[in-house]
């Protein structure tokens, strides 16, 4: 057989025996505690579905690589040891649906995502793809708190704060007459980064103030009742 016949025979195989990798989403960023699904399918022109192994590692900075699972001909799963009882196939993987689901997912769970199909009888295509994902934490249930004497002209701070979330979360308020009718907030008000500032208050003053706890993944809420009273009334309620 000639050179040039025996490069048209191996260019010919390579053509007809190849692997095509894709994944649906290669960019994703979930909260902590939820499942983390990775669609992912492959197509083969190989006639044979032999020895097809099917890989996937997660690859984090400055840290080696960790084996998430791994499918084998025979229909045996080797699990990593972070992923034991968290990770699954969510398809058939011998019917071209290589994509896994990861439960509860965590921080350590963010990196990039590589998953690998093989088989002896692909010589070409695509056998790799890859799939970066950050795991997030939504607010917790902000605590909220008054600081200051609820009392006319006097000056209050409602506090609001998540333990945690991140990103860090950002804080706003919304305000409710005593009869539940949405308003807006009082002229005499400063919003700041931990809190909401409420100058020279009066009987107007009185309501309900909701605080939103939010970043790119959630929002938490938390709510104050504000009842403002005259000084001499306040204070004989308090000593009676």
């Amino acid at each position: 057989m000639s050179g040039a016949a025996l490069l048209y025979l191996l260019a010919a195989l390579t053509s007809l025996n190849a692997m095509m990798v894709n994944v649906k989403v290669p960019h994703m960023e979930i909260a902590r505690g939820d499942a983390l699904h990775l669609q992912c399918t492959y197509q083969t022109t190989a006639p044979i579905k032999n020895h097809l192994n099917i890989e996937w590692i997660l690859v984090e900075e400055e840290e080696p690589t960790i084996d998430v699972i791994q499918y084998f001909y025979d229909g045996i799963y080797s699990v990593g040891k972070n992923y034991k009882g968290r990770v699954n196939f969510t398809g058939d993987a011998n019917g071209e649906d290589c994509s896994i689901a990861i439960q509860n997912a965590q921080i350590t769970d963010t990196g990039t995502y590589v998953v690998e199909v093989t088989t002896p009888f692909d010589l070409a295509g695509t056998r790799k793809e890859t799939v970066d994902v950050i795991v997030l934490v939504p607010p917790t249930p902000p605590i909220c708190k008054i600081e200051g004497k609820a009392e006319y002209g006097e000056t209050v701070k409602l506090m609001c704060h998540s333990e945690e979330g991140s990103p860090a979360p950002v804080y706003s308020w919304q305000n409710y007459s005593p009869m539940n009718q949405p308003r807006e907030l009082p002229q005499m008000s400063i919003q700041e980064t931990d809190g909401l500032t409420l100058r020279n208050i009066s009987a107007k003053t009185s309501g309900f103030f909701i605080c939103t706890s939010k970043n790119k993944i959630r929002a938490a809420t938390c709510n104050i009742t504000l009842a403002v009273m005259p000084r001499l009334l306040s204070r004989k309620r308090f000593y009676q």
